[in-house]
């Protein structure tokens, strides 16, 4: 390919709705593109001292170029994912790497083909084996039973992809204060929202720390959650809210565990389809007849004594299946991941709705004496139109 037909691409992409109204990444890609061409093997303090000049120091390790490099690389993703599709010319940039690459489609293509072919041959006998697979697969289905497990089914078919999406929120730091002096910022829980933070308040001397504040809901839920799935021969893979993508949410079944206001592209799905639930403050509403009953944390004498806590069970647009477990609190959240893996409950609980494939809003109030022995109470539920 020449250098022409590589400008002629370039143009493509920054004119896209991706990049129109990117100017600082459509200037990232320009500079990656010449340095390419150029043939210069980048480096991150490189990229820092040439695009970012006083305001960048190795010293200061704000991680601003690497923030970069990862959104770009997302917006490529996303460009090659929809419009960018059939593009003869493909810009990739590695994980882990700061050089771009060039590649045709051809060449893609071609390596595409090649693993393809492997895969598809086989010989004779691995043919016949498969198909007497099939058979016994197919005649264990209709002489075992298999046990009803509702809204569960379909993350524990066979080959499903499933994600677990716990809440989190990212720490971070005034820079040239002590080690220990950390803080959060509700507003500020991903790297898109540091970047817009950052370009919004340039004077802001925050820097983002590269680890987490998980609630102590979090190591609870995923060990209860382990034990259903291995004893019903299921798995899942985790991924915080703060590295959420909406790519992602594309492609597998969804379960989400913790709080609601440390969401990012989990609020875009949450909720969505409910005529009655919405969230203000960070208490749960609903809303009949143009009349609001707000839902609150229960205090006594400064210990929660009583909360309230979501289970939102639903269809995504790619055909998978999403179960929210959300509450503000631990105790929410434990109280109603322990409901939902428990066999005996989850039977009770689906008693009440017209069909085991029915999606829902279920709000409960939990109690327990200091968060132990939870009990849950269903207080308002709403059934969805089944799909």
């Amino acid at each position: 390919m020449t250098n022409e037909e590589i400008h002629i691409q370039y143009n493509k992409i920054v004119s896209s709705d991706t990049f129109l109204k990117s100017a600082r990444y459509t200037q990232f890609l320009k500079y990656l593109v010449e340095q390419s061409l150029a043939g210069i093997d980048l480096k991150e303090h490189t990229i820092g001292v040439d695009l970012f000049k006083d305001s960048y120091s190795i010293k200061k390790n704000d991680g601003i170029v690497r923030v970069y490099m990862y959104n770009l690389r997302k917006k490529l993703d996303n460009y090659y994912s929809d419009i960018g599709k059939e593009d003869p010319i493909l810009f990739e940039l590695k994980k882990g790497s700061y050089n771009l690459k060039f590649q045709t489609s051809g060449e893609t293509n071609r390596n595409n083909n090649q693993n393809t072919a492997k895969k598809l041959f086989t010989s004779k006998k691995t043919i016949v084996l498969g198909l007497i697979m099939v058979f016994l697969a197919i005649l264990s289905f209709y002489i075992f039973n298999p046990k009803e497990q509702y809204c569960w089914n379909h993350f524990l078919a066979n080959k499903k992809h499933n994600l677990c999406i716990l809440a989190n929120q990212i720490m971070l730091r005034k820079k040239g204060s002590d080690k220990g002096n950390i803080l959060t910022k509700e507003s500020i829980n991903s790297l898109e929202d540091f970047i817009y933070h950052k370009n919004q308040n340039p004077n802001d001397s925050l820097e983002l720390l590269d680890y987490s504040f998980y609630t102590k809901a979090i190591p609870y839920s995923i060990h209860k959650l382990t034990q259903f799935f291995v004893l019903n021969e299921g798995v899942f893979n985790i991924v915080p809210e703060s590295d959420l993508s909406y790519e992602d949410t594309k492609s597998s079944n969804l379960i989400y565990i913790g709080q609601s206001k440390t969401m990012n592209v989990s609020k875009d799905l949450f909720l969505r389809n409910s005529n009655i639930f919405s969230i203000e403050k960070n208490r749960f509403v609903v809303t009949e007849k143009n009349k609001k009953t707000k839902y609150n944390t229960v205090f006594n004498n400064g210990i929660i004594t009583a909360e309230y806590a979501m289970v939102s069970f639903f269809s995504l647009d790619s055909n998978n299946k999403a179960i929210y477990f959300v509450s503000n609190h631990d105790m929410g959240t434990m109280a109603t991941i322990q409901m939902f893996t428990n066999d005996t409950q989850l039977k009770d609980f689906y008693s009440r709705l017209p069909s085991s494939n029915s999606s829902f809003n279920a709000l409960f109030k939990v109690t327990g004496a200091e968060r132990t022995s939870l009990t849950c109470e269903l207080v308002k539920l709403e059934t969805l139109k089944s799909e």
